[in-house]
């Protein structure tokens, strides 16, 4: 038995790919855990929510459809409910950007690096993209999706280390846990070498591959960060920010439609009454419209 979906909870799972464990913060009802099950995605899900009410849903939908041994059903706010080791894919739907950084934000634990993240915030977007490139996820699919006559960003990141020199909570904490391991394993090396009594060749080669190591995720990040961030200059970086880097070089159609929506939106509202916010933001999309429709990046003039 199948349930029907829109192209936002298709465009998040298409997001996620083929798993292990998907958890799903914020469940509401359930259909996209239980849709990635159904579909075969992820072979179990965990479904979380600070609702208990949400929860009863969800858990009624899983008991209808006969997945409950394939989902499990968890109260709590954010990632307090489950571990990152719990889970190969996290997504995070129906929460505006700033709540998205807040859940981010509000855990203790870090990230492991095999852990992939599927945002889709239906506002601020914007400050979500900023958060993520700045604190060690890099972006690696971006895109604004058309169901139903709204637009949804669909933003996939992966948590890669902390971006160098970036003053950030998330980094600091970071630095720290990576200073702390690494003089752990120094001592680990300088006793195993004392209680031989001799250098040990061995315990050599495993610190030079967990330096290499350390040192290829930090240029992954810088590299993934270089790309999506630290473009050709400020403006052309802030066009990122704002409205996805993946949208103007695939030449995503719904972005188009998006553009050109808001475009009239932001027209009428300034046939009324005059808005200097309104306006500013009715120039940033015409923009963004003729660096799609161009491929040529000009002056920005966005907030």
């Amino acid at each position: 038995m199948l349930i029907k979906t829109g192209k936002r909870i298709d465009a998040a799972l298409a997001a996620a790919g083929e798993c292990g464990v998907l958890c799903d913060i914020g469940t509401d009802h359930g259909y996209l855990a239980a849709a990635a099950v159904l579909r075969g995605t992820a072979r179990r899900v965990i479904a979380t929510d600070i609702s208990q009410k949400s929860l009863d849903k969800a858990r009624r939908l899983f008991s209808r459809l006969g997945i409950e041994r394939f989902a499990e059903v968890r109260r709590g706010d954010g990632f307090g409910a489950v571990r990152f080791d719990e889970a190969d894919v996290f997504v995070v739907a129906g929460v505006g950007g700033g709540g998205i950084i807040d859940i981010l934000r509000g855990g203790e634990r870090r990230p492991s690096g095999n852990n992939k993240f599927v945002f889709v915030p239906h506002k601020n977007s914007r400050e979500l993209r900023a958060f993520l490139t700045e604190n060690g996820y890099g972006i690696t699919r971006d895109r604004c999706v058309a169901d139903a006559g709204k637009f949804y960003d669909v933003i996939t990141a992966e948590f890669l280390f902390p971006v160098s020199g970036a003053n950030t909570d998330a980094n600091a904490k970071a630095d720290t846990n990576t200073a702390a391991d690494a003089n752990a394993c120094t001592d680990a090396y300088a006793n195993i070498n004392a209680d031989t009594k001799k250098y040990n060749f061995d315990c050599e080669n495993k610190a030079a591959l967990i330096n290499a190591a350390a040192a290829n995720m930090k240029t992954k990040v810088r590299t993934n960060a270089d790309a999506y961030v630290y473009a050709d200059d400020a403006e052309q970086r802030e066009l990122f920010l704002r409205f996805g880097r993946e949208n103007f070089t695939e030449k995503n159609p719904d972005f188009h439609d998006m553009l050109l929506k808001r475009i009239n939106e932001f027209d009428n509202i300034l046939k009324t009454v005059y808005n200097i916010e309104c306006e500013r933001k009715l120039e940033s999309c015409k923009n963004a419209l003729r660096i799609y429709e161009t491929g040529v990046f000009c002056e920005y003039t966005g907030i």
